[in-house]
């Protein structure tokens, strides 16, 4: 999610301290990524960007293709509220990971 070619500032949440700091400077944005960080642990990222715009009139989602490998499963996301750019990450509910096996290189 690097490298937009967003302009405006950009905030990353998984920063210690900055969901309490957006709390306290912006209340209005703290609910707003609140409901959607609980809107898609509880439902498919297929159609966020439709409902983040209707409800919570975020733009520029980016909706990272990569699971984290933690437990719970996570990804990471970016969009935008007003003209603030918000980097936060999310717990996938749903997900249903597996173990794969890796083979070693010497048996191909």
């Amino acid at each position: 999610m690097e490298g937009s070619a967003f302009a405006g500032p950009v905030i990353d949440l998984d920063t210690p301290g900055a969901m309490e700091s957006l709390r306290r400077s912006n209340a209005n944005h703290f609910e707003r990524i609140q409901g959607v960080v609980a809107g898609l642990s509880s439902s498919s990222a297929d159609f966020a960007p439709v409902w983040l715009r209707t409800w919570y009139r975020a733009d520029d989602l980016v909706v990272g293709s990569m699971t984290l490998t933690s437990y719970p499963p996570q990804r990471k996301l970016a969009l935008t509220l007003d003209e603030t750019r918000y980097q936060p990450t999310w717990t996938l509910r749903d997900a249903n990971p597996q173990v794969l096996k890796v083979p070693s290189l010497g048996s191909r």
